[in-house]
């Protein structure tokens, strides 16, 4: 029961980082630009032609998402 209770949360917030098309598809950026998480930042990013902010908004993820994915495996290994 508690690999259950440490697996989902984890699994829940490697796929919200990476969530484009709920956000996008209901939103598109919301009202005034709000509603982002790091995908979508990084789309909008691209259409203004800031390269360099797009790719650090989609790089800047990966130090949080890379130890989650390390725990993952080392925890479901066992």
């Amino acid at each position: 029961m508690q690999t259950l209770y440490i697996t989902c949360p984890l699994l829940s917030m490697i796929w919200t980082l990476g969530d484009f098309n709920s956000v996008y598809l209901l939103t598109g950026g919301g009202p005034a630009d709000l509603t982002h998480v790091l995908a979508t930042l990084g789309i909008r990013y691209l259409r203004l032609d800031q390269l360099s902010l797009a790719m650090a908004s989609i790089v800047c993820a990966l130090p949080l998402v890379l130890p989650l994915i390390y725990f993952m495996m080392k925890r479901l290994s066992r």
